[in-house]
């Protein structure tokens, strides 16, 4: 198993808790025994931060000044924790301290919650998340100008507030534009890199997973239409981007649409059409992720009792060799031959 094993102290509900994995691990009991907690704390010893908060507090356990998440991953122990007193976030990995960016590809994941369906659905930050997420854990030199994008980024807005309150001049932009010209075109790369490949990929796991058919296409949608263009682009628009004091091209403001027989989903979609278009999107994320390691991680929260027999069935054949760590409140919804193979762990008879 790619992450043997798991150790919990002082995090959310747990005061002290270890598990070891098998390659299929099952995590059964009711809503509020601590199920979405375990994945929670996969995910952080994956990527440093917590999917469901951005406020470390809500991490640690309940009058507790610090929480530990632990756990071996092949050769290595990572360890992060967080401290009350100062919210300082430590990253360790074999008991030597290191940047939290130092996590990143040490633990490849792929997250399959309830909420993913707002890839679709919601604010398009989601969706540059969903790419990032991705690309963020085989590709460190996209990381570092992704980081480095959101500093400048910062700078800039602070700049163009400056200039609009007169306490700066627009010549000062000149370094803060070439730096995020310089930045956006190989994040833009590397993105359109990763949508060909979902694009060119997704159907076949859209129709395994839609009783319906239909062509599903993704297009990357950019703020710049020609990256040629942007320094034109930023000084025509640079009386405007004073005046809202924002920064309005760029990576940051690209987005995903999905198309459904060239019909855009999010107008019109069903429930179970999303569904479909998202199973299909995390299926083909794996995928990915597996042509780069094959030691890549599914984590379900309770993603079974959201899909009808037919579609638990579908799932449950196509992650039969896949190590996944999977929640649910009736194992029942799993298919049988799933859980057969699986090592399941009842955590309200642990709570007794």
């Amino acid at each position: 198993m790619i992450l043997s094993s798991l150790n919990l102290t002082n995090f959310r509900c747990y005061k002290d808790f270890k598990i070891d994995f098998a390659p299929i691990t099952i995590f059964s009991g009711p809503n509020g025994i601590g199920k979405t907690n375990l994945i929670e704390g996969v995910y952080l010893l994956s990527l440093g931060k917590s999917y469901r908060t951005n406020d470390n507090l809500e991490l640690i356990r309940w009058q507790e000044d610090f929480c530990r998440i632990k756990g071996n991953v092949k050769n290595d122990v990572l360890e992060l924790i967080i401290d009350k007193n100062s919210l300082q976030k430590i990253v360790k990995i074999n008991e030597v301290k290191k940047k939290n960016i130092e996590l990143f590809g040490k633990l490849k994941t792929v997250l399959f919650s309830p909420e993913t369906a707002d890839i679709v659905t919601g604010a398009p930050r989601l969706r540059r998340r969903f790419l990032d997420v991705i690309l963020s854990q085989i590709n460190r030199e996209y990381l570092c100008n992704l980081i480095d994008l959101q500093k400048v980024i910062r700078n800039r807005n602070a700049l163009l507030k400056n200039i609009k309150e007169k306490r700066s001049t627009p010549e000062e932009l000149n370094f803060w534009n070439s730096k995020l010209i310089e930045l956006s075109k190989p994040i833009i790369k590397e993105r359109l890199k990763l949508i060909n490949y979902i694009d060119g990929s997704i159907n076949p796991l859209f129709s395994y997973f839609k009783i319906n058919k239909g062509n599903l296409k993704i297009k990357y949608v950019q703020s710049i239409s020609d990256l040629d263009y942007f320094p034109d682009l930023l000084f025509k628009n640079q009386e405007r981007e004073i005046a809202f004091s924002s920064t309005m091209f760029g990576p940051h403001r690209d987005d995903l649409r999905f198309l459904l027989d060239n019909r855009d989903l999010s107008q019109f979609a069903s429930r179970g059409e999303i569904r479909a278009v998202v199973f299909s999107l995390k299926m083909a994320e794996l995928n990915y992720l597996k042509q780069k390691d094959e030691s890549t991680l599914l984590l379900l929260d309770d993603i079974f009792s959201e899909l009808d027999k037919i579609r638990r069935e579908k799932l449950s054949e196509i992650i039969k060799d896949q190590p996944t760590i999977i929640t649910t409140t009736d194992e029942e919804l799993i298919g049988k031959e799933l859980r057969k193979k699986a090592k399941i762990v009842k955590l309200d008879q642990l709570a007794d």
